[in-house]
């Protein structure tokens, strides 16, 4: 008899860009409006929020482009509430991005947020992305 793996194994892979500007509040998620590709159905365009349909060890990164309008901004990706990986810019039209790979249990949220309380503004035309995939 073959060793069969106790779980079945489900592709998860997400890609999703801005299409609209956002000003965000204070530990506001970023949204990306416009899903590429969404295996797994984790990824909810509505609130920007990935909630893992599987346990694993994933990578995700974000890029973003923002309209400093003279304020420096502090973006990071959190799971689970914490903060696993920022992003700072304070430069004029500054795009920058953020790479973490990281365990997620089943059920567990991961999102791009807004870390000031200065109401940045990311802007949308397919400039900043979110993506994520299960590694293994």
């Amino acid at each position: 008899m073959e060793n069969r793996p106790r779980y079945r194994y489900v592709p998860v892979a997400f890609s999703a860009v801005k299409t609209n500007n956002q000003r965000l509040g204070y530990r506001q998620a970023v949204v990306f409006e416009k899903v590429l590709l969404n295996e797994g159905n984790g990824y909810h365009a509505h609130s920007g929020i990935f909630y893992a349909p599987q346990s694993g060890v994933y990578m995700f990164t974000s890029s973003m482009l923002h309209r400093s309008e003279g304020i420096t901004i502090q973006f990071a990706i959190i799971h689970q509430g914490r903060v696993m990986a920022e992003f700072h810019a304070n430069a004029e039209w500054e795009q920058f991005s953020q790479t973490v790979i990281i365990r997620v249990r089943k059920g567990e949220t991961v999102s791009v947020r807004n870390n000031r309380r200065n109401l940045p503004i990311i802007f949308g035309l397919s400039y900043s992305t979110f993506s994520g995939y299960l590694l293994r």
